[in-house]
């Protein structure tokens, strides 16, 4: 993403902000609320749901924090043919990340998503760049 890229969504995300009503602080607490919602709906199908819900809710959680690790990647993927190489293994990476959260809250997620995914990043982009050599 570059500066521009950047300045521009931000300014987008303000006009949504104000069409709506909302600040960015008030869309945060919306957004923090959200993902409880989804950690306490995922927690009770751990819980003793059946498989199928299970894997309902898993992919509703997967959903919710796909748009991050999408921005992960593609702030990785330094040439535009790299994005769909580096968005599948950001997605693997919040999958494993999904399934191996042990908390029943969302705090704390972000960040371990965030390392998982960029763990797996980081080695996509070094085995390319030694595959290039």
């Amino acid at each position: 993403m570059t500066t521009g890229d950047a300045y521009h969504g931000r300014a987008r995300d303000e006009r949504v902000h104000r069409s709506v009503g909302t600040s960015a602080d008030d869309a945060a607490r919306i957004g923090a609320a959200a993902a409880e919602r989804v950690w306490a709906a995922l927690h009770r199908a751990r819980s003793g749901d059946t498989p199928i819900t299970l894997a309902h809710t898993e992919d509703a959680v997967f959903r919710f924090y796909l748009p991050m690790a999408r921005t992960l990647a593609h702030a990785a993927a330094a040439d535009p043919a790299d994005r769909g190489a580096a968005e599948q293994t950001a997605e693997l990476g919040l999958a494993q990340a999904v399934l191996a959260w042990p908390q029943r809250t969302a705090s704390g997620f972000s960040e371990f998503a965030k390392a998982a995914i960029t763990v797996r990043l980081d080695a996509l982009f070094t085995f390319e760049a030694a595959s290039a050599h």
